[in-house]
């Protein structure tokens, strides 16, 4: 259960800090459900700026000091 908090609170805190700057469409949308023994959560916010990939496809972080797994973690 704490690594689904972990989970959930790192989810919400990127997408507040996504949509902070924004002066409208600041909305943020979260789902949660169980799928069989599974949880899917699909959350969704708009983000101003540019999304990179690194040479695998994977996306890097936005991050100013650039430390962070991004979406991989």
């Amino acid at each position: 259960s704490s690594d689904l908090c972990r989970v959930l609170v790192n989810l919400l805190d990127n997408a507040i800090e996504a949509v902070y700057p924004l002066e409208q469409n600041r909305n943020i949308s979260l789902h949660i459900r169980k799928v069989n023994n599974m949880i899917i959560i699909h959350l969704e916010n708009p983000y101003k700026g540019n999304l990179m990939k690194d040479e695998n496809g994977e996306y890097l972080t936005t991050k100013k000091e650039h430390k962070g797994l991004g979406i991989q973690s």
